[in-house]
């Protein structure tokens, strides 16, 4: 039995039930005809002097000083597999013209040998990185690594143990260079790629936030765009003190937008994407943003359970990238949008079904159709230059995950108990 026949043995089911109460339930509900294709995105790059004008506005982060690589086979690994990980370390070391090269025969053995040559190094290193060299990237263990490295201030890199150690360090010399490069998008031509977006001077915030029971921490990354060049603008906070969460978003919003507007001499447009359900700060956001620029907000899931399928009468096929689907998502009566929910298929899925990212529409500014906000949406989502992955978000959103998560300074703490996969 496929999925969409077992979808239709639910709507029965719900059918008979609902006939009960009075309700009918409307024929064919599963179908929509009411979507959008948006262009598909080429990913154009600018002329140099775009980038030295993106450059211009906001300095670049030194590159790490020291590299420390670390080889970690595990318990259970073959003696091959001991050999691969010792041959690895050692093309590394002579790569990266570090001394500070060894094997361990565990995590913690690993992490006391980061510690010893921590100590060695001192206080004069920027941020270090460090890289681990293990079969098990995806284990509790190897994000157990990079968190205590993440604790320690040091920039951990993880891959696994290849033959090809001048192709692989070429890779990470250039993983490592983009992760200290604090405007990666400086180089991406937007403009071209949105032409609506004409003159203006348009602020993307991302926004996220992690709550426990004893500290509070959040992002706040907005990307400026300008006909000049693009900025990207990073904000942090950690709060030990609960019931302030309003404060620091609101706190870390406004922080971004002060500088947006010394950097691009003043903005048109603010455009807020926030990751979850949570909108209780718009109203102390209108009040940051001045009152001659307009004012979007929406918040972003991910984690929905709706799915949507391409059916052509005879086959049945996961929606192709750039399909906006503006159907089937009614408000609720007790809703605060100002525009039903829109789903957004940013990539091509070929395996599984596809799951879009439902955005929900708080805000609009007048001078921004929402259809223009779709295409940005989806252009945003092809540019982050940082991980070579699918990205369901756009970029701003997808910049918190990445600052916030991996900053040293501000650990978000579900790093430690969230088993993070790749998009």
């Amino acid at each position: 039995m496929c999925i969409r026949d077992s979808l239709s043995t639910m709507c029965d089911s719900l059918a008979v039930g609902l006939d009960k109460w009075g309700v009918e339930l409307t024929k064919q509900p599963l179908v929509t005809h009411d979507i959008a294709l948006l262009r598909p995105v080429y990913k154009p790059k600018g002329q140099q002097k775009l980038a030295a004008a993106s450059r211009s506005l906001i300095s670049l982060t030194p590159s790490p000083t020291q590299t420390i690589v670390i080889g970690v086979p595990g318990a259970r690994a073959s003696s091959k597999q001991k050999e691969l990980t010792a041959s690895t370390v050692a093309g590394m070391a002579h790569s990266f013209s570090t001394p500070h090269a060894v094997v361990a025969s565990s995590e913690v053995e690993a992490v006391r040998m980061m510690d010893d040559i921590l100590q060695q190094i001192g206080a004069g290193a920027i941020a270090p990185s460090i890289l681990f060299f293990t079969s098990n990237r995806d284990s509790r263990a190897a994000y157990w690594l990079r968190a205590q490295a993440l604790k320690r201030g040091v920039v951990p890199v993880l891959a696994p143990p290849t033959l090809k150690t001048g192709l692989l360090a070429g890779n990470l010399r250039r993983n490592i260079q983009s992760k200290f490069t604090s405007n990666p998008a400086s180089d991406v031509a937007l403009y071209e790629r949105c032409p609506f977006l004409g003159r203006k001077r348009v602020l993307c915030i991302g926004i996220d936030t992690c709550h426990t029971d004893t500290v509070s921490t959040g992002a706040a990354v907005g990307l400026l765009m300008t006909p000049t060049g693009n900025v990207v603008i990073p904000n942090f906070w950690r709060n030990d003190v609960r019931g302030q969460e309003l404060e620091n978003v609101t706190g870390g919003f406004k922080a971004v937008v002060d500088e947006a507007m010394t950097l691009g001499h003043g903005l048109d447009e603010v455009i807020v994407f926030q990751d979850g359900n949570v909108f209780s700060e718009l109203q102390s956001m209108k009040s940051a943003v001045p009152a001659e620029v307009g004012l979007s907000f929406m918040c972003l899931h991910k984690r929905t359970n709706i799915r949507f399928m391409h059916d052509n009468g005879q086959t049945q096929a996961n929606h192709v990238r750039g399909t906006i689907i503006q159907s089937l998502t009614p408000a609720a009566r007790n809703s605060t949008s100002v525009a039903p929910s829109f789903f957004l298929q940013a990539h091509d899925s070929n395996m599984s079904t596809a799951r879009g990212v439902q955005y929900t529409v708080h805000a609009l500014s007048p001078k921004l159709p929402l259809n223009q906000v779709q295409d940005l949406a989806f252009a945003l989502s092809h540019i982050h230059s940082v991980l070579p992955t699918k990205l369901p978000f756009p970029t701003p959103v997808s910049y918190t995950h990445l600052r916030a998560h991996e900053t040293p300074e501000h650990l978000v703490c579900r790093l430690l108990l969230e088993k993070k996969k790749k998009i």
